[in-house]
Parts: C-alpha cells; structure tokens; sequence
C-alpha cells in the first residue's frame, strides 16, 4: 500500500512516504533507525542520533561528500521526520 503525499509544511515542501510491510513494527522501526541495518537497503552510509534535534550524516563521513540532517521528530515505532541537506 502506497499512501504518499506532497504538502507544504511551515512554509517548506515536504513528502510524506507512508508502506506497509509483512514484517513486525519492531523489525522496520530498526531497519530505518540503525546504522547496520539502514546499510542493508540504504545507498549510503548515515548515522542517527534518534532524538528531537540530533543529527544525521549522509554519505562519505568526514568528506566533502558527507550531507548533514536533522531530526524533527521521533515516536518510536511510528514517526521518524528529519531533514536532509538544503532541506534544513
């Protein structure tokens, strides 16, 4: 199931990307959350400090090729927000 959305928020374009998965909300939370599992699918390397504000790092750590994130927003289990490069 495909529920995607494109909307405006504060101001700025946003996507909202909902699926859902035959496997348990614990093994997808981790599969977006954590750095071995994210290099499982992801196509690059990041790293997530899971909390309101933390950061996130895309790509070639410590290179010019590295891009940067923010967390938004966490809900465990449900609602992972972040921005990523010129987004923020």
């Amino acid at each position: 199931m495909s529920a995607d959305q494109f909307l405006t928020l504060a101001g700025r374009p946003t996507v909202r990307v909902e699926r859902r998965y035959p496997h348990s909300i614990d093994k997808v939370w981790r599969a977006v959350t954590t750095p071995e599992h994210l290099g499982q699918w992801f196509p690059s390397l990041v790293d997530i400090d899971l909390f309101p504000g933390g950061s996130m790092r895309f790509g070639a750590h410590g290179t010019s090729a590295e891009q940067t994130g923010t967390v938004e927003s966490v809900e465990p289990q449900r609602l992972l927000a972040f921005t990523w490069g010129a987004d923020g």
